[in-house]
């Protein structure tokens, strides 16, 4: 008498079919991938974003991770790859230029502007608590956030709890003033206020001057977090 196979043992099977079942219609953008690849860089049919969307869980990095192999095993193309994790988009670039580096690739026009910024940044830290917020004192004012009317049970009354737009906006000015007192190069002072601005010009530059000795591919992957 056969055994009868237990549903439970094959359920990985049935969502591993499901999910291939799924792509069958997908691997045509996989062949579309590699034909633009094979495609001169100054050719007018040459694409250079593709972009990905979906509903959570119908496999875009999947997908990704196809197109990440096809370019890096097949084409010898560089790849990059970010997963969303990061918080900022400075984050993003020190993710990316650390793979870089890891490579054996130097990121000369923004590692030392990033290092320069993380100093300040640390520097900026140790002066300002951000984890209490309440109150700062700095040379030129006082700055407290704002504190809430709130109903208790005992009837109105004004408790201690900070407001958290105004204390976003008392630590940003806090942040600032402390710049403008701790930095006194105008070059350290605009990279610390708007390190996004300042960076990504660098960042931008070192990708530009290895693309063009080798093609490189960027993959960011859940790009709307």
């Amino acid at each position: 008498m056969s055994q009868v196979p237990s549903p439970y043992a094959s359920l990985l099977d049935v969502l591993q079919r499901r999910q291939s079942s799924g792509f069958v219609g997908r691997f045509q953008y996989i062949e579309r991938f590699r034909q633009n690849l094979a495609l001169d860089f100054d050719d007018p049919a040459r694409r250079y974003i593709f972009a990905i969307s979906g509903e959570s869980g119908a496999g875009k990095t999947w997908l990704m991770r196809q197109l990440q192999r096809l370019a890096e095993l097949e084409q010898g193309v560089r790849v990059l790859w970010d997963s969303g994790d990061a918080e900022d988009p400075v984050a993003v670039m020190v993710h990316l230029a650390g793979q870089l580096v890891r490579q054996g690739v130097a990121m000369p026009a923004f590692a030392p502007a990033h290092h320069a910024y993380a100093q300040d940044a640390r520097l900026l830290a140790e002066h300002l608590d951000g984890a209490s917020g309440v109150r700062f004192f700095s040379g030129d004012g006082l700055i407290d956030s704002a504190v809430q009317w709130r109903r208790r049970s005992a009837g109105w009354g004004l408790v201690a709890e900070a407001d958290l737009g105004a204390l976003f906006e008392d630590q940003r000015h806090a942040r600032q003033l402390l710049a403008r007192q701790l930095l006194s190069d105008d070059e350290a002072l605009q990279r610390a206020l708007d390190p996004v601005a300042v960076l990504t010009p660098l960042w931008l530059q070192d990708l530009r001057a290895i693309a063009r000795s080798e093609p490189l591919a960027l993959f960011f992957d859940d790009i709307d977090e």
